[in-house]
């Protein structure tokens, strides 16, 4: 958005969107992993976000790689380290663009690829499909087998849609 001339093709995986209405079921899953954190149980936290973002809606965790389970759980641990202290040193949440981000999708202009994980929770989802349907002739394509995370998921399949697209043939 500041400076299409930098970007000759843009590629965006399960793209959040400020000032989106998030569903009870996406807020309530956030709420389980911040009760834990706040009660200093960060693997119980842990597990709440590597259910909501690995194994998504549908799946049990049996259903889904374990590998990939324990290195979002690492990652999310290590995340929790890095931010002990950090609201108290006087971090704070980066402000939201004016005009909103969402009603200027429409100014990207570059060839556009969309990509989100069919298990993916539905807010993820529909993020998706609007940010597809607002950039004129941007792809969205749906990675199957995957959540929130589908180059980590089902790196071939990802792959096999970036290559061609950033290669453009």
């Amino acid at each position: 958005m500041h400076r299409p001339d930098l970007v000759q093709r843009l590629v965006v995986i399960a793209p959040g969107l400020p000032g989106w209405e998030w569903s009870e079921e996406t807020r309530a899953g956030w709420a389980d992993e911040e009760k834990a954190y706040e009660l200093g149980d960060f693997e119980a936290a842990a597990e709440a976000s590597v259910r909501m973002w690995v194994d998504g809606p549908h799946r049990s965790p049996a259903e889904v790689d374990p590998g990939v389970r324990d290195s979002v759980r690492t990652m999310v641990l290590r995340s929790y380290e890095m931010q002990q202290g950090a609201w108290e040193a006087g971090a704070r949440e980066e402000e939201s663009p004016e005009p909103p981000l969402r009603d200027r999708l429409g100014e990207i202009r570059c060839p556009t690829l969309v990509l989100v994980g069919a298990e993916d929770i539905a807010d993820m989802r529909a993020i998706a499909t609007h940010v597809a349907d607002s950039i004129k002739g941007a792809q969205l394509e749906i990675v199957p087998g995957a959540s929130h995370l589908p180059s980590l998921e089902r790196p071939a399949a990802t792959n096999a849609l970036l290559f061609p697209f950033l290669s453009g043939s």
